[in-house]
């Protein structure tokens, strides 16, 4: 899945400093997914992964979530 960093409440800084937290900092969309994701996939062994994707202007731009086990 791919989202823009302003889905962050942090503009993406969590994600882009791997802070183990950073699921705190999704907002709407992208906290539903990961909050479904919690919920369904996590027991059944799934792990999430996301980071930052492009950087325009220097800035964190579009944040990637990868779903694997």
């Amino acid at each position: 899945m791919r989202f823009p960093s302003s889905y962050c409440s942090d503009g993406g800084r969590a994600i882009n400093n791997f802070e183990p937290d950073w699921p705190d900092s999704l907002t709407g969309f992208a906290r539903e997914v990961y909050d479904n994701y919690d919920r369904y996939l996590r027991p059944a062994g799934y792990k999430l992964r996301a980071q930052i994707l492009s950087y325009p202007g220097g800035m964190p731009g579009d944040v990637g979530v990868f779903l694997h086990w």
